[in-house]
């Protein structure tokens, strides 16, 4: 579970209103961008200052939790 995937949750939700109309021309090379924006090597520690930070154009979606909690 990665919940630094929300950069591609909205370009996926952007798309999905979309879906009829045709393929907007860089759409790929906006998926590549949004996927340089995700990974937990973006989330920032600061053990001294017991905190937690986000690189720029990084994002948080918690979503998932509550659907994996009711599937279990």
């Amino acid at each position: 579970f990665d919940p630094t995937v929300a950069p591609l949750t909205h370009l996926w939700r952007e798309r999905a209103r979309a879906a009829d109309a045709p393929e907007p021309e860089g759409w790929a090379e906006r998926w590549r961008l949004a996927g340089e924006r995700v990974g937990w090597r973006r989330v920032v520690l600061d053990r001294a200052a017991r905190a937690a930070s986000l690189e720029a154009g990084t994002a948080l979606d918690l979503g998932g939790i509550g659907k994996g909690l009711a599937c279990d």
